[in-house]
């Protein structure tokens, strides 16, 4: 997979610059990656979250979490995006589900109810 270099780094080989664009294995990749000194082409977008004072991934669909196993940030699909903004759900609503994102990786959101009391 493909790379864009976030910031310039050393490697046995030599050094790598912060614009580039370099091919990795996931395996090498993963610890560039939550180190936030590379990111992911194309596959994943990631995003900084005032309401959540928080950093997660966006992806397309669930055929490219697999291009983020490992990834210490949660991930959400387009999708899952899109259900939740459909629902303007509050900051805190907001934040339960991220928790949930962070406790267990991989979790998917398959529907999204407004809250009653």
């Amino acid at each position: 997979m493909r790379y864009l270099v976030l910031e310039t780094f050393q490697t046995k080989q030599g050094q790598i610059q912060a614009g580039q664009l370099v091919s990795l294995s996931k395996d090498a990749a993963i610890r560039l990656i939550n180190e936030g000194k590379i990111e992911p082409l194309k596959a994943a977008i990631k995003v900084y979250s005032r309401i959540l004072d928080a950093y997660l991934w966006v992806i397309q669909n669930e055929a490219d979490r697999e291009t983020l196993r490992g990834i210490s940030d949660p991930v959400y699909t387009a999708d899952e995006i899109d259900k939740l903004h459909s629902q303007k759900p509050s900051p805190e609503a907001l934040r339960r589900v991220h928790e949930v994102k962070q406790t267990f990786p991989g979790a998917i959101i398959r529907e999204v109810k407004k809250e009653t009391t």
